[in-house]
């Protein structure tokens, strides 16, 4: 019982987590188009990406949604 509970939380937790990132990305990267974290390794870049994974199915929403 603690544990599904406790899973429950847990994926809870994920989905805001998740969406505060992706509210954070918006807010701040969009405007910027990109951030260097680290020069020359590590840059964080605004993309929308309007499919599924690796833009399967990009512009096909009422077949993803169904």
């Amino acid at each position: 019982m603690i544990f599904s509970v406790l899973s429950v939380l847990a994926a809870a937790l994920l989905v805001v987590v998740d969406q505060l990132i992706k509210r954070w990305a918006v807010l701040v990267l969009q405007p910027a188009g990109a951030i260097t974290l680290l020069p020359g390794i590590v840059e964080l870049r605004y993309y929308l990406n309007d499919g599924m994974a690796f833009s399967m199915l990009a512009g096909k929403q009422t077949l993803l949604i169904g």
